[in-house]
């Protein structure tokens, strides 16, 4: 499914893991080029800087493009229709898969520019589409469909291009469409959505995590790593106090007043505190450094919550104790992980899964025996000034 060639995505992969053998001195330099010669890569990829301007080029030239072409089309009422749109994005899509495949692009701004364009083009057209059809009568249900078009977009796309952002983009539509599906049965709907958003985004994370451990889609890796990330989020973020107090607030008909409390508020404040300490605990015992990044995050999202409705405390001394509690919790997890304890360090190393995605002894092994000369004079002992045996006193 995945339109780039697997075998340089491989390549790549290894390279990748080389470079980073060699910034920590595992390897040298020759060792370093006899595994690029050995496992070339054809993408076109410019570094991030070029890859920004290649961006806002492509862009720039679509625009111009689209701007003409509806200039020249300006007398025919073809534009004012949602097949115009429809037939921009069929063309632009057309023009991404031809860069990818015959220019061999792979993150070089212009498929990014592409990608994002000809979906934002198929994402109107179907938006024109729909409101000349019915949803202009009933607005409750424009979101539901549009968010649903979305998560079917974005997922095609993250199937056909592993982009990071697209799989950002595919998790919150289906968020979206599961929170205004939800809302449209109407039956207790509002009194139960945290719960269901909570059960969703937990389901997410599992499937993401067996996913990323079983390692069946090595090319999505990057898209697995977001996912779980956004997953951890939407899961914490379901059960909020602040997000479930004003979301179902302004949802609902019956605004509450300052101070009324919710239903099941022991809960919500419960599970706004409760909840980054656990990501801290299991991100040190997984070894999982997105959840002990996110839980570190939460931590001052949670004093936030608190002070919104609580003013016993100066919002200066909130802000000190609450970084003073992070930096806390800090200390403890580098000074408990300062001696490596289950392959879990906080040392500073270029990346912290190495040994968990390639052999690089392996690698390094077979691409130096495989530089050597076969015959005799390759194992013929010599230069023996010290010591005996072949050794030299350089050794």
């Amino acid at each position: 499914m995945i339109i780039y060639n697997k075998e340089w995505l491989n390549s790549l992969s290894i390279q990748d893991e080389a470079t980073i053998a060699f910034a920590q001195g595992n390897i040298d330099t020759e060792e370093h080029n006899n595994i690029k010669e050995k496992y070339p890569v054809g993408f076109y990829s410019p570094n991030i800087f070029m890859r920004a301007g290649i961006f806002l080029l492509t862009l720039i030239i679509l625009s111009f493009s689209i701007g003409l072409l509806s200039l020249v089309l300006s007398d025919f009422k073809i534009i004012d229709s949602f097949y115009y749109l429809l037939f921009l994005g069929v063309v632009t899509y057309v023009a991404l898969e031809f860069m990818v495949i015959e220019k061999r692009h792979y993150q070089s701004g212009a498929d990014d520019a592409l990608m994002w364009v000809s979906g934002g083009l198929l994402l109107f057209s179907f938006i024109f589409m729909m409101d000349n059809i019915f949803l202009s009568k009933n607005s409750g249900q424009a979101e539901l469909f549009i968010s649903g078009f979305i998560f079917l977009l974005s997922a095609y796309f993250m199937a056909r291009f592993a982009d990071t952002l697209i799989a950002i983009t595919c998790i919150l539509s289906l968020a979206a469409f599961v929170f205004y599906g939800w809302l449209e049965i109407g039956f207790y709907a509002l009194q139960t959505l945290p719960f269901l958003m909570m059960i969703l985004s937990g389901a997410i994370y599992y499937v993401a995590n067996l996913l990323q451990q079983r390692q069946q889609y090595p090319f999505y890796k990057n898209c697995i790593s977001a996912v779980k990330m956004i997953s951890l989020l939407l899961l914490y973020l379901s059960g909020n106090y602040f997000v479930v107090r004003e979301l179902g607030s302004n949802l609902s008909d019956d605004a509450l007043k300052e101070g009324q409390s919710i239903p099941f508020a022991w809960f919500f404040w419960s599970w706004t505190f409760i909840i980054p300490l656990l990501y801290i605990g299991f991100g040190l015992k997984k070894k999982d450094t997105v959840l002990l990044r996110g839980g570190f995050i939460l931590v001052a999202i949670a004093a936030f919550t608190f002070r919104n409705y609580y003013h016993i405390l100066p919002t200066e001394l909130v802000l000190v104790l609450a970084g003073i509690a992070l930096i806390g919790i800090a200390w403890f997890t580098m000074k408990y992980l300062k001696s490596p304890r289950n392959g879990f360090t906080a040392a500073e190393i270029a990346d912290g899964h190495i040994l968990d995605k390639i052999q690089v002894e392996s690698l390094i092994v077979g691409e130096t025996l495989s530089s050597q000369p076969v015959g005799a004079d390759a194992h013929r002992m010599g230069g023996g000034n010290f010591g005996g045996g072949g050794s030299s006193g350089s050794f």
